[in-house]
Formats: structure tokens, sequence, C-alpha cells
């Protein structure tokens, strides 16, 4: 009696129309659809687990539809594990023998002594040193001069270290950064060597008015960079590697090291006499950057502004003391036979 009493106290709905009755058909056929799919979808996962011998697994997926269970994180057949053979493919790097240099270009830097496999190897992948611009600003932002590498190539000092391909993916820290670098320290000599003025600031990015053969230095660094990370991944081709190649050919090993230990020394000398005048102990850091020494490279651009202090002020203002690289605590610096600064 009660049940009869609230039925006919419940408002009977409003019957729908044509269109609202559409509406709810179509809304349940796809309801209908996504519970079949996720059915679908769990005996699938049901039968993976069964497959691989795991019959709890396979008896829990079937009941998750149900609500018995809470649903997994993921479903394991969607992800499964690969197997199979590993194939490693090798790339050979294919070098010039005869270690031509393309036409500008200088040799005899430090890294092209010490590989000038590689040196003619990326300095054929760079642009022509002609087509490298190097951009001065003057005191009000805009552009002073614009000068190409081999411009400052055929005045470039010849008391300091010549600047090779591979110096151009060696001097900066990262690819394309060539602000505040030993990159920067040797062309600011070579542009003051051209300019006959001192302190001019550079502007690494290319103007919008160069055509599309011509380079920034930030740009060619970058470049240069990419052809760094290639290498840096890389190992020296072993003769087992090729079938029937040849030993290492260890003259030739033995000649480019004494080619090196050459230029090391003659950079010691250089530091021997370079006591008691700015320019040459200069020339000596920038020599021992180019060796890839970092406390003297991290120096570079401070000296170079000590060097213009001199010149400006008449007075020898003492050079900076490289960074202190020591371990926390210790008194004696662990780059240096010498005590901490710091």
């Amino acid at each position: 009696m009660d049940i009869n009493r609230l039925g006919s106290d419940l408002q009977q709905p409003t019957p729908l129309d044509s269109t609202q009755k559409s509406t709810l058909i179509d809304a349940l056929a796809a309801l209908r659809d996504l519970v079949d799919a996720v059915s679908d979808l769990l005996l699938a996962e049901s039968v993976y687990h069964l497959a691989n011998g795991n019959p709890s697994r396979a008896s829990g997926a079937t009941d998750i539809l149900s609500g018995a269970v809470p649903p997994p994180d993921r479903l394991e057949m969607l992800q499964p594990p690969e197997r199979g053979i590993a194939v490693n493919h090798r790339v050979l790097l294919a070098l010039d023998h005869a270690r031509t240099l393309r036409e500008g270009w200088p040799s005899g830097s430090p890294r092209g002594l010490a590989d000038p496999d590689l040196d003619s190897w990326l300095n054929r992948l760079l642009p022509a040193p002609e087509n490298i611009l190097v951009r001065l600003l003057g005191s009000d932002g805009s552009t002073n001069k614009v000068a190409s590498l081999r411009d400052l190539f055929d005045i470039w000092p010849e008391r300091d270290p010549p600047l090779g391909a591979l110096d151009l993916a060696f001097d900066v820290i990262e690819p394309g950064a060539v602000a505040r670098s030993a990159l920067e320290a040797r062309l600011a000599a070579a542009c003051e060597a051209l300019t006959g003025a001192t302190g001019l600031p550079f502007a690494w990015d290319r103007e919008r008015d160069w055509p599309a053969t011509a380079y920034s230095i930030a740009e060619v660094s970058a470049i240069a960079g990419a052809a760094r990370a290639v290498l840096g991944n890389a190992r020296p081709l072993q003769p087992d590697d090729v079938p029937g190649a040849v030993a290492i050919d260890t003259n030739d090993l033995a000649a480019r090291l004494q080619a090196v230990s050459d230029a090391a020394t003659s950079a010691g000398k250089r530091l021997d006499k370079a006591i008691g005048s700015a320019e040459e102990r200069l020339s000596a850091r920038r020599w021992a950057a180019a060796f890839g020494l970092p406390a003297l490279a991290d120096t570079a651009t401070a000296g170079l502004a000590a060097l213009r202090a001199t010149n400006s002020t008449g007075a020898s203002p003492p050079l900076p003391t490289p960074r202190c690289r020591c371990a926390s605590g210790s008194r004696r610096c662990s780059t240096a036979s010498r005590w901490c600064r710091a």
C-alpha cells in the first residue's frame, strides 16, 4: 500500500520528443561501444596473462569490469617486453690520407699537429675563412667594422699560436658560446692588430643583410661543436675492426707526438721569456691555452683587459691569478704546485 501511495505522489516525466529520443539513443549506443571496447581490452589482458602462465592475474583482469577489484595503473598487454637479438651498427668516418687543408686555413696549430687527419676533415666541413665574418661594434652599439677570418689570418700575430679548425670546436666551453672564451681572446688580439683600436666589443650574431654564404663566428662554432660531439662519442678505428687491415702506423704516430712535443717545448720557452712583458705573457698564455690548459684559458680574456689597461695608463697592473680549483679545505691547489691564493 505504501508503494502504491509513493507511485501516485511521483510526478510523471515529460515525454521526449523525437529529437531528444534520437540524442539519447545515440548516447546509449556510444556508451555501449565503450563498454564493449573495455570488455575486449580486459579479455585480451586476461588471455595475455593466461598465455604467460599467470592464471591469478588472468582471473583478476576479468573481474575488473564488474567492479570487484580496482583497475591496474596500466595494462601489461599494451606494453609487452621486447625480445630479440641486439644489433649494433658501426659507422666509419673516412678521413683524407693526404691531410689537405682548405685554402686559407693555417697549419701548425697544436691541435692540428696532434691530429692532422681530424684537422683536415674539420676545416673542409667548415665554411671558407673568407666567408666567416666577425663584427666589431662602436661606442653607440652599431657595427663599426666587419672582418673575415681570412683578413685576421693575414695579420695574425706571429708570436701567437695559429688558429686551426679544431680550435673553433675546442676553444669554447659550449658550441656557439664565444663570449668570454679562449677563442674570444685570440680573436681580440688579431682584431686589435687589424684595426689598431683596443677594446672594441664583439657582436657574435649575424647581420640581417648578410648573404647565405656568410657565417658568423658563433654559427661556425656551433657547426664545429656538432662535429666535436661526433668525435666525443667515437673511438679510434682499430685493425681488428676491418678484416685484412694493416697494423697501426706507429711511425706516423711518433712523428705527430714529436711535433706536438716540439711545439709544447717552444711554448714553455715563451713562458720562461714572458716575465716582465705584458704582451709576451698574454702570447705565452694563449699558447698554453691552445694546448688545452684550462686554468690559463679561463684568464685569457681577463689578461687581455689587463694589457689594455697597461696601454691606456702606462702602468703595469698585475695579471689575474687563475681560479683556484682545489678541494674544499685544502691548502694546496690541485692544479698547480703552489699555495692556494683564494
